[in-house]
């Protein structure tokens, strides 16, 4: 966006590409660079995909962590709602469903209700214990009561039971669930919870080359030392400031305002 680059959206939309954005934690300059380049990289898609059936060759996954911290992004609300039609999904990563609000207002119901799976790791904001809560619905249970009577207590107990509804998962509840286990919520389904065990334990951990999490950041920190630099080129510009850079003060002689240019050219902008 800002230099020339080795590839193209054209070649990503046909072959199988991986993009890494990464984004440094405390500054926030960059992010709306990412921000715009999604935006492009999915209009372009969609582009692709009308030009292919309706459906984009190589499907397409966006994982979007730290989706909170991100700009606005216009039409990512219609993304989401069109892009698996299209072959491209997204997946966003979230401290809180406050974040959304705070940054697509009305929109984020939508964002919501398009996303088919909700995952809960760990949050402790009311409004995202209060939505999985909801989200997991509620169940039947049997109620029962006692009455006694010390007057009369041959004939005074009663007992009886009702049926009445609750949440499968009170708010607080959900705010229990600790790692390593995990909320998920299906849309349609029953909601279930599931394990997630350590990444160290998966076999292609191994394959990969990777240990435990010690030793893992020791791999991260020499492939990170050890990865290729790209060559950053200028890219093509119009150039058009070169023309007025030409021009000596003398030829442009500017009023009090700082225009410059025959009097009868002026403009109001009220008019």
């Amino acid at each position: 966006m800002t230099g020339c680059t080795d590839y193209t959206f054209e070649q990503m939309a046909h072959e199988k590409t991986i993009v890494y954005i990464i984004l440094p934690d405390e500054k926030k300059t960059l992010y709306s660079l990412a921000s715009i380049y999604i935006m492009q990289q999915v209009i372009y898609n969609t582009k692709v995909a009308n030009e292919n059936g309706g459906r984009c060759p190589i499907d397409w996954w966006y994982i979007l962590d730290e989706f909170g911290q991100m700009p606005y992004i216009p039409p990512f609300p219609q993304f989401t709602s069109v892009g698996a039609g299209r072959g491209m999904r997204f997946l966003i990563a979230l401290q809180g469903f406050q974040q959304l609000h705070k940054v697509y207002k009305d929109d984020d119901n939508t964002i919501k209700n398009n996303c088919d799976a909700w995952i809960y790791l760990k949050c402790s904001t009311e409004e995202t214990l209060k939505a999985f809560s909801t989200r997991c619905g509620n169940y039947t249970v049997q109620v029962n009561s006692t009455n006694f009577n010390e007057k009369n207590s041959s004939n005074g107990n009663g007992y009886g039971a009702s049926l009445t509804g609750r949440a499968l998962l009170m708010p607080d509840e959900v705010g229990l669930i600790e790692s390593p286990h995990c909320l998920i919520s299906m849309a349609g389904k029953h909601p279930l919870m599931l394990i997630t065990p350590d990444l160290s334990y998966y076999f292609a951990n191994s394959e990969l080359g990777l240990g435990d999490p010690s030793y893992n950041r020791k791999v991260m920190s020499e492939r990170l030392s050890n990865r290729e630099e790209r060559e950053i080129g200028n890219i093509l510009l119009w150039g058009i400031w070169k023309d007025f850079q030409e021009i000596s003060e003398d030829e442009y002689e500017t009023d009090d305002y700082g225009y410059g240019g025959d009097e009868s050219e002026k403009v109001s902008f009220l008019d």
